[in-house]
């Protein structure tokens, strides 16, 4: 019943914002081109001191990352499955690989990879969401990003409502509520400015040995998606928390 109250509060409080674009809706996950000026991003509530949004998926999300003392914000960086940052991230600073090498100690499939146990998801204990912000919380599966990315029409940001903040902002086909996913500056070797998102999944990677799945995004929106990644690399984590485990 509180989740159904805030959903319809959520409503009567949110307009969602006209869009001009050049493109038909083909289906899910579309990303627009817009000339929108101001932005709504939509808090339905809060859970002790982290606020949360409910788009009618079967998890809810947290409004900004790990870390970030506000909504756009990049927020902390972790490797997968560790909860402390680093300040080099490679494989001789992860935790869950033996001697500076890509022999994997937990998470592991392959014998060829490391110590099997046949572990694919994380596991509270390794989940810095869980860790950090409390039993409530745990880092979405690529599951759960699949299902927010086809759940939501998307637009790519340059500046949310001029906090200078980039990214992609996701609208709810199902409720209308909002999510925003800041993405990271960083410079490439041809000392190119790029903008890119990237979020932990809780999900083990299925192809090369020693990868995880991370939500991806790069400039301008191009890529959105979950991808294969090295475990050991620093990547952002936005919580999510299941609504009937909390009587939402």
């Amino acid at each position: 019943m509180y989740r159904l109250l805030c959903l319809f509060l959520a409503t009567l409080a949110f307009t969602v914002p006209s869009v001009a674009s050049d493109e038909e809706d083909e289906g899910p996950g579309l990303i627009l081109d817009t000339f929108i000026t101001t932005y709504e991003v939509t808090e339905t509530g809060l859970l002790g001191q982290y606020a949360y949004v409910d788009l009618g998926l079967p998890v809810i999300w947290a409004t900004a990352n790990i870390g970030a003392d506000s909504l756009t914000a990049d927020g902390m960086v972790f490797a997968w499955g560790e909860y402390i940052q680093n300040n080099e991230y490679d494989w001789k600073t992860y935790k869950h690989s033996k001697d500076s090498t890509t022999f994997i100690t937990k998470y592991c499939l392959n014998a060829d990879g490391g110590q099997v146990d046949s572990l694919t998801t994380l596991e509270p204990t390794d989940d810095a969401a869980t860790i950090l912000w409390g039993k409530e919380w745990q880092t979405p599966t690529a599951s759960d990003f699949h299902q927010l990315k086809v759940s939501c029409i998307w637009q790519w940001v340059d500046d949310l409502n001029g906090t200078g903040a980039s990214g992609m902002l996701g609208t709810s086909r199902l409720n209308g509520c909002t999510i925003f996913l800041p993405a990271t500056e960083y410079e490439e070797e041809d000392e190119k400015m790029v903008k890119e998102g990237w979020y932990w999944t809780a999900t083990l990677g299925t192809g090369e040995k020693g990868t995880a799945a991370q939500f991806f995004f790069k400039n301008k929106g191009e890529g959105l998606g979950c991808v294969q990644t090295p475990r050991c690399y620093g990547r952002h984590i936005r919580a999510v928390m299941k609504p009937y485990e909390n009587n939402f």
